[in-house]
């Protein structure tokens, strides 16, 4: 009985060492899988959440790019500036006529007649234009708008204070030549303005050719 007595409680305590062991280890096991487990759908969610991110970015990417473009469209079509306008562009904005002085050159004689209309930057920055003044021809019975002539127009770029000159050419009239044009005065629009400067007419009568298809009087583009 006392042997029985002894075994009994030898093999209690073995089971219950062994049931101690065996849960302690079952616990751990699953507990460290349960955790990479945890860590794994962690990981998943750091990974949507990181693409939705993206996805935020390349969203706003998107926008940024539909607004620089815009600008750059906006930026793209004051440098490359067509004939007869101004724009803003690498050299400063456009040349207004506020900021422009206006002069008249000598005239040149000969079988037909020119002079020089010399543009002075005034402002405090540089300017740009390209393409031809508008000029109105004006006498005591009406107005002449002037033809351009077959020259292509460059761009201009004025620093404060330097010029650039377009050029006038007109036909003078002489007795049985035809219809007399007494001009008394020049009306000059600089290149995609609407304001105009008036210059007194420096030359003699001209011959009035306002509905020719290829006129003697005509004026060339700034700078050319």
């Amino acid at each position: 009985m006392s042997l029985f007595k002894s075994t009994y409680i030898a093999a209690l305590a073995l089971a219950g060492s062994c049931l101690l062991v065996g849960c302690g280890n079952g616990t751990n096991g699953s507990s460290g899988d349960g955790s990479a487990s945890t860590a794994s759908a962690g990981g998943g969610s750091a990974t949507k959440s990181a693409e939705s991110d993206s996805s935020s970015s390349d969203a706003g990417g998107s926008s940024a790019a539909k607004g620089s473009g815009s600008s750059s469209g906006g930026a793209g079509s004051g440098e490359v500036l067509p004939p007869d306008s101004n724009g803003g562009g690498k050299g400063g904005h456009g040349c207004r006529t506020r900021d422009l002085t206006f002069e008249m050159g000598g005239v040149i004689a000969g079988d037909q007649q020119s002079f020089p209309v010399v543009l002075t930057n005034k402002g405090t920055t540089a300017c740009t234009m390209r393409g031809f003044p508008g000029v109105d021809l004006r006498s005591a019975s009406g107005s002449w708008s002037l033809a351009r002539s077959g020259s292509t127009p460059r761009t201009v770029t004025l620093a404060p204070g330097k010029t650039a000159e377009f050029t006038v050419t007109y036909a003078p009239w002489e007795e049985g030549d035809g219809e007399e044009f007494k001009a008394h005065s020049l009306v000059v629009t600089p290149p995609g303005e609407t304001t105009s400067k008036t210059l007194a007419w420096p030359g003699d009568s001209v011959l009035r050719q306002d509905a020719a298809t290829s006129p003697g009087t005509y004026v060339g583009p700034v700078g050319g």
